[in-house]
């Protein structure tokens, strides 16, 4: 059981491609390490609106993209208390990378 989140998990959180790209070098496996309550790193990355970390995460891991939405279909499907999930929030986000504004429950997972 995971019970906080990883050093690479702050780095998508935070949007920061460089940092996340030097991390994922030299371990493969980080992008798929899920923090607290099993959030993996490019959904907080989505939920807080760092699209360019988003586009990244995807395409770095897109090859295994089925396989998780197979394994953990919470993923694409779970909802948050105003009945929206992780695509509700990104798609409302501005194509800006700049932080989302703490609005919903998932904001508590950083």
């Amino acid at each position: 059981m995971n019970e906080g989140n990883t050093a690479f998990f702050y780095a998508a959180a935070s949007g920061n491609v460089k940092i996340a790209q030097l991390m994922l070098k030299k371990d493969s496996n980080l992008a798929m390490i899920p923090g607290r309550q099993n959030v993996l790193p490019i959904h907080i990355a989505a939920l807080l609106g760092h699209g360019k970390m988003v586009r990244w995460l995807y395409k770095e891991t897109k090859n295994i993209a089925i396989d998780l939405v197979k394994a953990k279909p919470g993923l694409a499907t779970e909802k948050d208390r105003k009945n929206e999930t992780a695509l509700h929030a990104f798609a409302r986000k501005p194509r800006n990378d700049k932080p989302a504004t703490p609005c919903s429950p998932w904001m508590k997972l950083c």
